[in-house]
């Protein structure tokens, strides 16, 4: 293999790394909070947005509608930005989670004027587990498209639906 030949997949691996990188810095999509890079943490570098929740699965007073929310805010508005909040209801003996509700929210947080989402779904309480799934997707400021879950799924047990 001549020196030509052993540099050019040395080249892709930078270029694919600087590209990467970039990408990551300038398309406004939100990073996991801590992430660590040689020098500290990144997260001023990587993170334009920041969505965390503000309600877990609540039931609304003595009705059988159950409630989340969520809060965005970000530095340099994304083109695009939804919110998907997912709630699950775990039916026990063994089963899977069910879904009971999703709400899409598609307000586009601006820098000092934060958006929230709240889904509030009438009719569906039953006892048990539930939990609370959110997914942000959009389009950064420079195009680029991205798709974040939230790490944290709570849940939370309603014991009382009447």
């Amino acid at each position: 293999m001549n020196i030509k030949t052993r540099s050019i997949p040395a080249a892709l691996a930078a270029a694919t790394i600087t590209i990467l990188t970039l990408g990551g810095a300038a398309s406004g999509c939100q990073s996991q909070q801590g992430a660590t890079g040689e020098g500290g943490t990144t997260d001023h570098i990587l993170k334009s947005c920041a969505t965390k929740i503000t309600q877990k699965p609540s039931r609304v007073g003595r009705s059988r509608t159950v409630e989340a929310a969520t809060h965005s805010e970000c530095d340099r508005p994304p083109i695009r930005h939804t919110v998907l909040i997912t709630l699950q209801y775990h039916p026990g003996n063994g089963s899977q989670y069910v879904t009971m509700g999703t709400k899409y929210c598609e307000a586009i947080p601006v820098r000092g004027i934060p958006t929230d989402c709240h889904a509030t779904f009438p009719g569906i309480c039953h006892v048990g587990t539930w939990r609370m799934t959110v997914l942000i997707t959009g389009t950064g400021p420079n195009g680029a498209p991205f798709s974040f879950p939230l790490d944290n799924k709570p849940t939370v047990k309603i014991k009382s639906c009447a």
